[in-house]
Formats: C-alpha cells, structure tokens, sequence
C-alpha cells in the first residue's frame, strides 16, 4: 500500500505535466500546471509553466512581425546562400504572379535576370562580404514575362555563430516612377527642339534685319548724305552758317550710318561667311574693347573648317553674349578670351576679373526677372553637342566654359 501510494504521489504530476506538454504541442500556449511543491517534482512544473510563458511571448512576437510581412506594399524575398528562395510575402507572389510554393525552393534567377543579378559567381560573396546592398536599381520577371522595374536593397542573415544563412531582400516597384521620368525625359527633348527651333528663327530674323538695315537704311543714309553735300556745294560764299550746318548734319549722318552698320554685323555677322570664325572672333574682341573701354586679351587657336557654318554662328552668339553680359553687369578692367583644342574637343574660355555673383541665385530667380541669357548660352552650348560651365563668386570675377566637339577629332 506504501509503494502505491508512493508511486501515485510520483506518477500523478507527471502524468499531469505530459498531458500538458501535449496540449502545448496542439497549440495551447497558455497552458500551465498548477503543482505547488518544494521537491524536484515542484522545480519541473515551475519550469514548465516558465517556457510556456516565454513561449507565448515568442511567438505572439513572431505572429506579430508576420502580420506585419504579409501586409507590406512592398516585396519581401529571403534568399539562402545557395540562391534558392527560402520565404517570400504575399506582395511578391501578387506582382511576379506566383503562388508562395511555386517560387520557395527556385533560383533566385527565375525573377531576376541574370545579366542584372548579383545573386551569382563573385557578386553573391562581395554581398555576404558587403553585407548590404541598398536602392540597386534592377527588374524583376514575372510569371508572364513582363520586365518590371524595381528599387531593391538587401542585407544578409547570419546566425549567431556569425555564419552566412542568406539573404533578406525588399525591392518596391517604380514602375510609374520609370514613366514619370520617361514623361519628363520627352518633355525636355520637346522643350529643347522648340527653344532650338527658337534660336534658328531667331537667327533667320537677325539675318533679315541685318540686311534690311544694311542694304534699305543704309543706302538711304548714303542717299541723304549725297544731298547734303550736293546742296552744300550749291550754297555761294555768303552762306558760310548753312555750310557748317550741313557739314554738322554730315558728320551725323556718318555716325548714323556707323552705328547701322555695326548694329547690322551684331544681327548678322557677314565676317563670318567671308573670313571664317577666327576671324570674327577676333574682330568681336576688338569691337568690344573699343565700345566698352575694357582691356581684353585673346589666345585663338585657328578653327578654319572645323566646324559648319551653323556651328560657327552659335559659337559667335555665345561668345558675344557672354562679353555682352560683362559689359552690362561685370564692372570688369580685365577680360580674357581662350580658345584652345584639346583632345577631341574645342574648349572655349571667357574670364573677367569683375564683381561676379552668386550663381545658384541668379539660376533660382524668376525666370521673368532673370531674362534669357543665360539660359540661351545654356542651351546653345547642348545644340552643339557640348557643355556649359559658370563660375562665379561675388568680388571674385566670374568664369564661363563650354567644349564644343569635333566631329572628325582633329582641326583641319
């Protein structure tokens, strides 16, 4: 009867802690044993009763963080160092058109194509080595072919012995972003035809005007001076105040027809077309030194065919307009005009030692307030194929650039 006894005092808990442990592997996680005791007996219950708690905890957490995967926008692709899918959510089976058993178990390959994936040969060991890869522009493929543009980073799993277990990979779709971009991309070659075409009207205008003022106006200029002189030479000996009147009004008619013509070769610079741009250059240079009373220094290198007559004249505008500019709003002693070649490019330089400005400003101002002149040197320059830079800082003078390439590489 004692052994019974005994034996129903050991056995009873124990069977009592075993139909609880059973009822934990069925998933009740809030399973406790209530056996007071201070044996060993006790000890094992409490400890029971503690695992479950921390049990409960666990996976409470670990339900919450899987809610929390299954509801994210974005793709989620646990990847294993062999590069097999180990876990996706459910935004990736939806995008890629899978079910979840379909892709756990494949190549990561299958979705990625393998001139984009870093997931193969020395890229997958530089990203265990890495660590992270973080907003790597790449596609996805779906089930049914289609290339869908992704943001991705990925960072790799390791457990706590510090071995690689893999990789964890969220990618977001950027698809109306590509065609955002696309939109604006054929927005600005829209806005650039138009402003090119601007320019080209612009300069068929000059070139009209040019020869209106030089042939009609100035052959008219010349016509009233031959008057003048005519009816000067009329006058008899006794009208010596007429005579000096009509010398005066002569004189005028020479300044008049003096500014007609230099306004006619600012429309349209015939230099260009009977000397060739080195020599209008030079001829600008010198212009503007006489008009604007600053010293200015040229080092040309000779450009004789090297570029077409559509050419020559956007380079002539720019560099007009950039010593215009100066003259306007430099206050400048000194100007310094290079034109070197160098490679397969021309590089050409207009320096001034003047007041200078702030250059994010004055690009950031409204555009009715700014004008167009920088913005047309801006997109003269990208008509011909090459870049633009400013440098300006207040009180230290300002610099612009801009390379023109060749077409053959070489000047003629």
């Amino acid at each position: 009867l004692v052994a019974y006894l005994l034996a129903t005092f050991i056995s009873s808990p124990i069977k009592r802690i075993t139909d609880a442990t059973k009822k934990v592997a069925s998933g009740f996680l809030h399973t406790q044993v209530g056996i007071k005791r201070n044996d060993e007996i006790g000890t094992l219950a409490n400890a029971f009763n503690t695992m479950t708690e921390d049990l409960r905890r666990t996976t409470v957490s670990k339900d919450y963080f899987d809610n929390i995967i299954k509801s994210m926008n974005d793709t989620l692709i646990v990847v294993g160092p062999d590069t097999r899918i180990k876990s996706v959510n459910r935004a990736t089976c939806e995008l890629l058109e899978y079910q979840e058993e379909e892709l756990i178990g494949t190549d990561i390959n299958l979705i990625i194509p393998q001139e984009e994936t870093f997931f193969k040969d020395a890229r997958v060991q530089r990203l265990m080595e890495e660590s992270a890869v973080v907003n790597r522009e790449i596609d996805y493929v779906s089930r049914s072919g289609k290339r869908i543009p992704m943001l991705l980073s990925a960072s790799v799993l390791r457990n706590k012995e510090e071995t690689v277990e893999g990789a964890v990979c969220i990618a977001k779709d950027v698809t109306e972003r590509k065609q955002a971009e696309e939109a604006l991309r054929e927005s600005e070659k829209e806005l650039h035809f138009l402003s090119s075409q601007l320019l080209t009207a612009q300069e068929r205008e000059r070139r009209r005007l040019s020869i209106e003022l030089h042939d009609e106006l100035g052959q008219s200029l010349m016509v009233l001076k031959l008057k003048l002189r005519s009816i000067r030479e009329e006058l008899g000996t006794d009208h010596d105040r007429l005579k000096k009147e009509c010398d005066d009004v002569i004189g005028y008619v020479n300044g008049v027809t003096e500014n007609v013509r230099r306004l006619s070769r600012d429309l349209s610079p015939s230099i260009l077309e009977d000397l060739g741009l080195s020599a209008a250059i030079r001829w600008l240079v010198e212009a503007f030194t006489k008009h604007s009373q600053i010293e200015c220094s040229l080092d040309i290198t000779e450009m004789e065919h090297a570029f077409s007559d559509e050419e020559q004249i956007i380079i002539y505008r720019v560099i007009q307009e950039c010593l215009t500019n100066i003259a306007k709003h430099a206050q400048a002693s000194h100007v310094s005009v290079a034109i070197r070649k160098n490679k397969d490019h021309v590089l050409f330089s207009v320096e001034d030692n003047g007041r200078g400005f702030d250059v994010r400003e004055a690009f950031s101002q409204d555009p009715r307030k700014k004008g167009l002149g920088l913005a047309a040197m801006v997109e003269r320059a990208r008509m011909l194929g090459g870049s633009l830079d400013l440098s300006s800082h207040e009180r230290s003078g300002t610099r612009i650039t801009f390379a023109v390439p060749l077409h053959d590489g070489e000047l003629q």
